[in-house]
């Protein structure tokens, strides 16, 4: 299937109600949770204040989480999903994705929670420059050892988890090796933005940043170290930017509520991991915008309600087991 959409690349998201002209109501995943169900594990015999620490999914996996009895009350009712359980649930869907994403021959990485509060820390957080080092090279610095053992520009898809103002949303950075390649079949560079709340993150401001990281390990990881991917040889003048790179706001579900943006963003990621584009390919006009053809995700064009308000409060339950 071949999905195509026009979006400018400086996408503000929209008033804080989706633009479904319906109030935000903290309370709906309360009223959403399902008759009869005590409103808390607690309640549910499932968490009390012993319960004891754990790992997921177990002691010796390379990226295995530790998580407490605290963080699964995040999962009641009402309740903001913290950082412990959206990377949980990101490694979860996508060991879960394992096969579907060997069959389709893609390469998949997702950062960690931190990964992107990290990038975005500010100057303070960086501590003193020693007058010869960018304001980039920095920022680079301070998580280069995130991809030690990973070259990014090898990856089909890069998910990151976005965080900021109490909110979550999710940014996948697709084919960023491609960015010299002749090829239209090998896919086109491109960051797409999914965000559950019309008021949100801003895209134009993600995709910045991202950029700004990517031209960083770019220069540390290929140009410096003359790694080729196999798809194409980086030459020395590439440069990740709104016109090499141009970013999307997509069209996703959205929620109801101020609490279950994380919901929104696991399920997205969990969308995604299971039903991948074998390539997406921007094809961009006289006017500076950027058509987006995505081949082979049937899944792409899912009704914003696909993920509806009823579901949020039954996935917590999925997630919990």
């Amino acid at each position: 299937a071949v999905e195509g959409a026009i979006d400018l690349e400086e996408t503000k998201p929209g008033t804080s109600d989706g633009g479904t002209g319906l109030a935000l109501d903290t309370a709906l995943t309360l009223v959403d949770w399902p008759a009869g169900v005590p409103r808390s594990f607690q309640h549910l015999g499932l968490i009390s204040s012993s319960t004891p620490p754990g790992v997921y999914p177990g002691t010796g996996h390379p990226r295995a989480v530790q998580f407490k009895a605290d963080d699964m009350e995040c999962l009641d009712p009402g309740e903001f999903l913290n950082d412990t359980l959206i990377d949980i649930g990101a490694l979860h869907f996508q060991e879960r994705a394992r096969e579907a994403l060997q069959r389709d021959d893609l390469k998949v990485h997702v950062f960690g929670t931190f990964f992107y509060k990290k990038l975005t820390a500010g100057s303070q957080a960086l501590g003193p420059g020693d007058g010869q080092t960018s304001h980039a090279e920095r920022v680079h610095q301070s998580v280069k050892g995130w991809t030690k053992k990973v070259n990014l520009f090898e990856m089909d898809y890069v998910f990151v988890p976005i965080h900021g103002s109490a909110h979550w949303s999710l940014a996948v950075i697709c084919h960023p090796g491609n960015t010299n390649s002749v090829s239209d079949d090998d896919g086109s560079p491109c960051i797409l933005h999914f965000d559950s709340l019309g008021g949100g993150h801003t895209t134009g401001s993600v995709t910045k940043k991202l950029r700004a990281y990517l031209n960083e390990e770019y220069k540390r990881k290929v140009k410096d170290n003359a790694i080729t991917t196999g798809i194409c040889v980086f030459g020395s003048t590439t440069q990740f930017n709104p016109t090499s790179m141009p970013g999307k706001r997509m069209a996703c579900p959205q929620q109801m509520n101020l609490c279950d943006c994380g919901l929104f963003t696991l399920k997205n990621m969990e969308v995604l991991l299971q039903h991948p584009p074998k390539r997406i390919e921007v094809i961009p006009d006289n006017g500076g915008r950027h058509e987006f053809h995505f081949h082979g995700y049937k899944d792409l064009a899912y009704s914003t309600d696909a993920f509806h308000r009823h579901d949020a409060a039954a996935f917590r339950m999925e997630l919990y087991k």
